[in-house]
């Protein structure tokens, strides 16, 4: 279905200027025309949502854990002195 532009129409519905004929209280075709050319999924925003996503957490993951063993490998070289026991 093309795009038409909003024509204006008179209060109380009854026919637009284009001809076509939408009574004011009718919600449910209003919504219905509305999925009709707008609804169903996106799959490219799905894809490229789930995308980022998912690349974001890898990157958070990875640093995380390049921070753990960076932290272990420190701890691992540090010198341990014996503690001189009170004599």
């Amino acid at each position: 279905m093309l795009w038409t532009p909003v024509t204006a129409r008179p209060a109380g519905g009854g026919p637009r200027v284009d001809g076509a004929s939408i009574p004011d209280n009718d919600r449910n075709a209003v919504v219905q025309r509305e999925k009709e050319q707008f609804g169903g999924i996106k799959w490219g925003s799905a894809f490229f949502g789930w995308l980022t996503a998912t690349g974001t957490a890898v990157l958070l993951t990875a640093r995380s854990t390049n921070d753990l063993r960076r932290e272990r490998a420190r701890q691992a070289t540090q010198v341990k002195l014996p503690s001189r026991s009170a004599e």
